[in-house]
């Protein structure tokens, strides 16, 4: 009998580790719907598990409506979804963009979407920016909190997209509040390892933001300039480079892709490159070229290696001054209207975060929209 029990407790031990294993599994590379724990005072009039359902519910008329209107028939474009937390409250938000119709069709789609919000009214809210030529976003917010973003695009309107991308995170929170406080994504590139990495890419996933790895690479001019102790180095083999990009995903949460710091040797190495981004197509990661050397070959590789790519147009902030860094984002807005989007790659730095303040003006109007880096990919992979 006490053979059986212990069999029994050894069992259950066993069946609960491959729960929680799984779970983990599932919340670093999927996003579910599932329920808070416990209830904040500011929300006391709801059970967290009735909130959650609500917000699946809100979500779910949007998508009957978008069916109803003929929208999804062959016209969806892009969707993507974002764990978010905020108090005791957790949820997805849900941000899709459609190819709209005639302007008249249009309007009547987002008086459609407005009157399914109707019925959640003092809960749920809607608003409508209009686009130029006929189109709009919706954004809704339920318990106050962002839970849809829906683009509705004129017919023959694009809108360019860019994205930017902030380096060299995690050595430390200094300016991520300000960072999070933006009207607009930044795609935050967080190294290995560092004392705050864990903390920033925690608090980026959780605001919405998409989380990169910022893998150290052996630039041309190593030791002078050291890319830091969990380098790729080209004098390493096959198994030693993959064995260390696994060990630095496992360093930093809710990563979505990577891109090189330094690494203006490395990636000009085509072995070592082959290495790393077999790594990332098991992993379903994208691979962000930074492009620190013109003698890279990191982002034809991924895209002949069929790993998901996009590779750095303009470096914002390769000098501290501001205006210079707003010139810069200028330059990355010109280019994205003239080749329908466009990679931007800055630093922490004082002079970067009040240039991103004085230009959120420009960067929130709706003649560009500033996505992550993930979501521009996916936009330049469907229109061509």
């Amino acid at each position: 009998m006490r053979a059986r029990f212990m069999l029994f407790a050894v069992l259950g031990v066993v069946a609960l580790c491959l729960a929680v294993a799984i779970a983990v599994k599932l919340s670093r590379d999927r996003i579910l719907w599932f329920p808070a724990t416990s209830t904040a005072p500011s929300m006391s009039t709801f059970h967290p598990d009735e909130r959650t359902d609500l917000i699946r519910s809100v979500n779910d008329s949007l998508d009957d409506v978008l069916t109803a209107q003929g929208v999804e028939d062959g016209l969806f474009r892009e969707r993507k979804t974002w764990p978010r937390k905020e108090r005791d409250l957790v949820w997805v938000e849900v941000r899709d963009e459609y190819q709209g119709g005639p302007s008249g069709q249009n309007d009547r789609l987002l008086t459609a979407l407005e009157d399914a919000l109707d019925q959640w009214e003092g809960v749920v809210h809607g608003e409508s920016e209009f686009l130029p030529g006929g189109g709009f976003i919706l954004t809704v917010t339920a318990y106050s909190v962002p839970i849809r973003r829906l683009t509705v695009f004129p017919p023959e309107v694009e809108i360019p997209r860019v994205a930017i991308i902030m380096d060299d995170m995690g050595m430390s929170d200094e300016h991520l509040e300000d960072l999070l406080a933006l009207d607009f994504p930044v795609t935050l590139s967080v190294l290995p390892g560092e004392v705050s990495s864990v903390e920033v890419a925690t608090l980026a996933h959780d605001r919405g933001w998409e989380v990169m790895l910022h893998l150290p690479m052996e630039p041309m001019n190593y030791p002078e300039a050291n890319p830091g102790d969990r380098a790729l180095f080209v004098s390493m083999n096959r198994t030693e480079i993959e064995k260390s990009v696994r060990e630095s995903l496992e360093l930093v949460p809710f990563v979505s892709g990577v891109n090189n710091h330094m690494g203006s040797r490395f990636t000009g190495d085509e072995d070592g490159m082959r290495a790393v981004l077999g790594v990332l197509e098991l992993s379903e990661l994208y691979f962000v070229d930074s492009r620190t050397t013109p003698d890279t070959v990191a982002y034809m590789m991924a895209l002949g290696m069929g790993v998901p790519a996009a590779e750095r147009n303009v470096f914002l902030d390769n000098e501290k001054d501001i205006k210079k860094i707003e010139d810069n984002i200028s330059l990355l807005l010109d280019l994205a209207a003239r080749e329908g989007s466009a990679v931007g790659i800055c630093h922490p730095y004082d002079e970067t975060i009040a240039a991103l303040l004085n230009m959120e003006e420009r960067l929130t109007t709706g003649k560009v929209m500033v996505v992550p880096v993930g979501e521009l990919i996916i936009y330049r992979a469907m229109s061509q």
